[in-house]
């Protein structure tokens, strides 16, 4: 499926959320899909949507058990702001819920994933991303970008930015110079994207080094430790998570990328290496041509947007829906 532009900002937008922990796709499944203590009874949303639905880790440790943020009639609210601010009601979802959208196994789609993607700016290069793991492995993406967590205070879609970027790449909020929502979009019908852009005040080969330096930790340790594979991943990832509270140069979640890379942040130079990236079979993750195209039409322009546009895997692939 496509991805939908939905909205571009010229300027950085006045956002104001109103938010609610309700969770209106749970509501079918009644009080069961609640502990006594109002918490998510995971077990039970497990069995719910049945466990072929889940990835790697289902059951332990790793599986991913989040509360996410969903927002309600977004086109609506794009398209209608009111004294300059767009105001987006935000609820309540679940990452059971969202891979069961993902896969198809549930059909509601009326409240899905919020995503950010951010592309991070210095010294005339952007940093992307190599994603590791097993989904998707070896394809290229924008760092930092993950699914917005709830919270019921503030810009949830900045605090995942600054977040993202500390789990990543070891990038501190002191460090952001800049953070600029550039617009949105729908990716496959199943999760709404905001892309930002990030200008930072240190090299980003700094950065650079701190993810390399990362994710040699995490290798190494993960080389050296006794158990099977879900236990020495639950290891490694419990004592990346205690060593980068201690030192905030250690990125907790390196292992999301394998690498990082530095490219020119020139339309010319984008333009080739994202034709180059596609003919070399690792290509861009499929969510990235929505960001990429609001990038280009943000950052150089509606000529190359319009060149960008034109290539094979941007033609069929990314819908004009601006609101």
């Amino acid at each position: 499926m496509a991805d939908i532009l939905l909205k571009h900002f010229e300027q950085d937008p006045h956002l104001d959320f109103q938010v609610e922990r309700t969770f209106p796709l749970l509501e079918r499944l009644g009080s069961k899909a609640f502990r006594p203590d109002g918490k998510l009874d995971w077990d039970f949303l497990r069995k719910a949507y049945g466990d072929e639905t889940y990835i790697w880790g289902q059951g332990t440790p790793l599986e991913w058990r989040e509360e996410i943020l969903t927002l309600a009639d977004l086109e609506s609210h794009l398209k209608n702001p009111t004294g300059g601010s767009y105001h987006l009601e935000g609820y309540a979802t679940d990452s059971f819920t969202v891979q069961a959208q993902r896969k198809g196994f549930c059909s509601d789609l009326s409240f899905i994933e919020t995503v950010i993607y951010g592309f991070t700016r210095a010294d005339g290069h952007l940093l992307l991303g190599v994603r590791g793991g097993i989904d998707q492995q070896g394809m290229i993406l924008a760092v930092p970008g993950g699914a917005v967590s709830f919270c019921s205070e503030g810009n949830p879609l900045q605090q995942a930015v600054y977040q993202e970027g500390r789990e990543e790449a070891a990038i501190s909020s002191q460090e952001v110079g800049s953070l600029e929502t550039i617009g949105v979009f729908r990716h496959n019908a199943v999760e709404n994207f905001f892309v930002h852009m990030l200008n930072l005040n240190v090299p980003l080969d700094e950065i650079r080094q701190r993810h390399r330096y990362s994710i040699g930790l995490y290798n190494y340790v993960k080389s050296t430790t006794k158990g099977n594979d879900n236990e020495k991943e639950v290891y490694v990832r419990r004592l990346l998570a205690q060593l980068a509270q201690e030192d905030p140069k250690i990125a907790r979640d390196c292992w999301e990328n394998d690498s990082v890379m530095l490219v020119p942040d020139e339309p010319e130079a984008l333009l080739k290496f994202i034709d180059q990236a596609q003919k070399q079979g690792k290509g861009l993750l499929p969510s990235m041509l929505g960001a990429f195209s609001l990038y280009f039409l943000h950052v150089f322009g509606e000529q190359y947007y319009g060149r960008l546009r034109d290539m094979p895997q941007f033609t069929d692939q990314v819908v004009e829906g601006f609101v």
